[in-house]
């Protein structure tokens, strides 16, 4: 919703979704593991990726075998994420559509 309220027509949507979800993704650690990362403003980034948390959630359930209350964490910063891009991302559009 958010990546849909700052572009203007489909061209401009399509051409900036394949750079936003692939950048998106080398940084939260879905193509490798965030922990062989060594620059600090690198891992300071991954926090503001949901990608990072959804791999957290991943790692944790399949790999550790934490349980729920362990999951805490990563499912509530993705639903924080969630609620507060989707909520810039109506309010963007509600402010174009009445200009």
């Amino acid at each position: 919703m958010l990546l849909t309220s700052a572009v203007r027509n489909m061209q401009q949507f399509n051409a900036a979704l394949p750079f936003i979800a692939v950048a998106m993704a080398m940084i939260g650690g879905a193509f490798w593991p965030i922990e062989l990362v060594e620059s600090k403003l690198m891992i300071a980034l991954s926090h503001a990726m949901p990608i990072k948390y959804g791999m957290d959630m991943l790692h944790g359930a399949a790999v550790y075998g934490y349980p729920l209350d362990e999951l805490f964490k990563p499912v509530s910063m993705l639903l924080l994420m969630g609620v507060l891009m989707m909520g810039i991302g109506i309010r963007l559009m509600e402010k174009r559509h009445v200009q």
